[in-house]
This record gives C-alpha cells, structure tokens and sequence, in this order.
C-alpha cells in the first residue's frame, strides 16, 4: 500500500499517472542507458584483443621468417624466438578476451535483470495507486 493516496484528499486524474508513468519510464530509460554504455567497453575489449593478439601472432612469425632470410638456416635457434612471441602474443590476446567476455555477459545479465525489476516495480507502483485513488 501507498499509505492511503485517497485519504490525503489529492485527487488525481487519468492524465496525472499517464504523466507519472512516463516520467518514471524515462527515468528508467535514461538508467539503463547508463548501465549500456559502461558495457560496451567489455564488448569492444572482447570483440578487438583477439584481433590483437593475432596480429602479434602474425607479427612474431614474420619476425622468424625474417630471420630465416637473413641466417640462411631454419634452426631452432632462429626460429625459436619468433614463434615464442607469436605464442605469447596469442596468450595475451585470448587472456584479455576471455576474461572480458565473461564479464560482458555477466554484466549484460544484470542489467536486464535490473531494468525487469525496474520495470516490474514501476507498473506495480502505478497500479497499486491508481487501484488506491479510485
């Protein structure tokens, strides 16, 4: 209960809730378009270091390429640290990624969750006083 809407003798007409209700949804909206943009940094992180990393990957394998050319020999002395920096490189592109898909999810989760309670307490709101004032 609102504590007696009726009883404190404001009397509010069918445009006065249309006005409440929209008030309240555009509060809500301008809230979850708060949350929103805080995630995309999480969906940009997950979408883009992959990529990152791949390019390190393909970096660090011209890099032993490179030094094939210049030694005249594939030894493992030459290619080695080539293809550890193209290894170390793909570790760090999916050790950004992982972690911030999880996240992005995780947070994308909980802002629909927040916007459904939102929601769901904004109509129980204008029913229960509109149930109250008529």
């Amino acid at each position: 209960q609102l504590g007696g809407l009726k009883e404190t003798g404001v009397n509010l007409t069918r445009e006065d809730f249309e006005l409440v209700e929209q008030s309240m949804d555009k509060a809500l909206t301008d809230q979850r378009a708060l949350l929103e943009k805080r995630v995309v940094f999480l969906a940009t992180t997950a979408s883009s270091a992959p990529f990152m990393g791949l390019l390190g990957t393909v970096v660090g394998i011209m890099d032993s390429f490179w030094s094939i050319g210049e030694q005249g020999s594939a030894s493992l002395a030459i290619v080695a640290p080539g293809i550890a920096e193209a290894l170390l490189a793909t570790i760090v592109g999916l050790g950004a990624a992982i972690p911030a898909v999880m996240a992005y999810n995780w947070a994308n989760h909980r802002v629909q969750q927040f916007t459904n309670e939102a929601y769901g307490f904004m109509l129980a709101f204008i029913n229960q006083a509109k149930k109250e004032q008529l």
